[in-house]
């Protein structure tokens, strides 16, 4: 006898992951998917934050903000997390001023949102997600 559909518990697919190292996935709501505000973001501008999604519970992005945290004497609260320049090279974004236009897009937009901004220190900048895309009417 099968479960029925309301039965069935999500797995992530453990097979997608090329290594047991990092297993760190992003977690996006059909719902926003829906929505105007994203629907009449770039493209470019969805890409960068399925990337945040993604990136900011691995454990390099994980392990950045601790460093950082333990420079500043600060602990951030949950929802934060760092991109700095080598971390978007290594996802292949090479041309960090289109990275930073779809960024700003993100951050006007209501996605997220510069908790510190510290590019006038030379310090890496701290994000975190932010909810005020749902009263966005998606004019952007």
């Amino acid at each position: 006898m099968s479960k029925s559909k309301t039965q069935r518990k999500y797995s992530p697919d453990v097979f997608a992951c090329l290594s047991e190292e990092d297993t760190s996935f992003g977690m996006v709501y059909y719902s926003m998917l829906h929505h105007d505000s994203f629907i009449n973001l770039s493209s470019s501008a969805k890409l960068i934050y399925m990337y945040c999604r993604v990136h900011s519970s691995s454990k390099i992005a994980r392990s950045c903000l601790y460093k950082h945290s333990e420079e500043e004497g600060f602990t951030y609260p949950s929802g934060c997390f760092v991109f700095p320049a080598k971390h978007q090279r290594v996802y292949g974004f090479n041309d960090r001023s289109n990275f930073r236009k779809h960024m700003q897009e993100l951050i006007d937009n209501g996605f997220i949102e510069r908790f510190e901004d510290n590019k006038h220190r030379w310090k890496v900048t701290v994000y975190r997600f932010s909810q005020k895309w749902k009263n966005n009417d998606g004019s952007g």
